[in-house]
This record gives structure tokens, sequence and C-alpha cells, in this order.
């Protein structure tokens, strides 16, 4: 059996089965999560899962490692492979939830690494002001691990320090309020844009 299997939490399990097929049933025991597969087995037998109601139980960790061997079998994989999956989902429920967070706040500091510049005109004697032609793309790290692409339009001072901060690999940062556009982020209202000088 695969140790890192009991390092699981019951919360991240069950929200990895409620997306692949499982349905939670109703069990008079209050200290166990019981959850059917949406197939029978090859004898038509209904497939059962059961879980602890926390990690509190003396049996708590033999029963997480039950369930990710059992998970293991029907999607024909590794328990390793599915111990990773399902905290890949964890990280991708926490994320979104970061996300969701960020929407609803009035301004955001956006922190990372430029990872795209696009200019229209790269002409140093242009200082029109005009940022709809100077957009960069920035690596955004949300936290949990994660980066969301956001796109910001900058000044042609701010751009050309942005270019700077590209070459050298620099971080930086900038303020203002992400929104989602389609299926992209972009940065209205940015300003106090800089180089962080203490991010790698």
């Amino acid at each position: 059996m695969n140790d890192s299997a009991g390092q699981l939490r019951v919360e991240d399990i069950t929200a990895y089965i409620r997306k692949t097929g499982w349905t939670k049933l109703d069990h008079p025991n209050p200290s166990l999560l019981v959850y059917q597969y949406e197939r029978n087995d090859d004898f038509n037998h209904e497939i059962k899962l059961v879980l602890p109601n926390g990690k509190d139980y003396s049996d708590a960790v033999a029963k997480i490692q039950s369930a990710a061997k059992l998970i293991a079998a029907l999607e024909q994989t590794a328990v390793s492979d599915i111990v990773q999956k399902i905290k890949k989902s964890s990280q991708d429920i926490a994320a979104a939830k970061s996300l969701r967070a960020v929407t609803e706040s009035q301004e955001t500091a956006i922190i990372g690494k430029i990872i795209q510049l696009k200019a229209e005109s790269l002409d140093s004697d242009d200082d029109s002001g005009d940022s709809d032609g100077r957009q960069v793309i920035i690596a955004w790290d949300i936290g949990n691990n994660r980066k969301v692409n956001i796109k910001v339009s900058l000044s042609p001072e701010n751009y050309r320090t942005a270019c700077d901060a590209h070459k050298d690999n620099k971080t930086v940062s900038v303020m203002g309020r992400p929104e989602k556009v389609g299926k992209s982020w972009v940065l209205t209202s940015p300003a106090s844009f800089a180089i962080n000088e203490t991010g790698a």
C-alpha cells in the first residue's frame, strides 16, 4: 500500500470523487461517509467506498488508504498517480477560490514575472502616454503554487521599465483590479508599476 495515500485529507478525496462518478449515500453512522460509484462491477454488484468522517478515528488512515486503492483500481492506474491527481484537484479548487475572492476586491497587488511584451511602437521618443499599444503579460502568483497570466497596459515609461525587468528576469508589481474578459484576465486601472527588487 502506498503510504502517501494515508496523508490525504478526507475533504480532498470527497471533492475529487464527487467529480468522478461517485454519489454520497445516507448512512446511520455519523462517523462514516459512504459513496456509491456510478457503475456496478463485473458481477453487477454495487461499488461502495467508505471514508472516515474526519481523521480522529483509529482506523482513519486505513480507510483512506483503502479508498485510494479502490479509486486507483477503477481508474486503472497506480495509487501514487491517484494521490497526485487528488492533490492537484485540491490545489485547483483552492486556486479557484482565491481567484473568486480577488475579483470581489476593489484593488489587488499583482506580483509576478513578465512572460510576454507587446508594443505597436517602440519609439523611445513617443511619450504620448497612450498605453493601448503597450501591454505586458504577467505570470501572476495567486498562491498554492498556482500562476495566472494577466494582461496589463502600461505607459511608455512603465513599458520601458517592464522591458528591463523582462530582460533581467526580475519580478514586478502593479496595483489594479483584475477582471475576467472571456477566458483571459485583464488588469484595469493599473497603477504603481515597479520592479520588485526583493523578488527573485
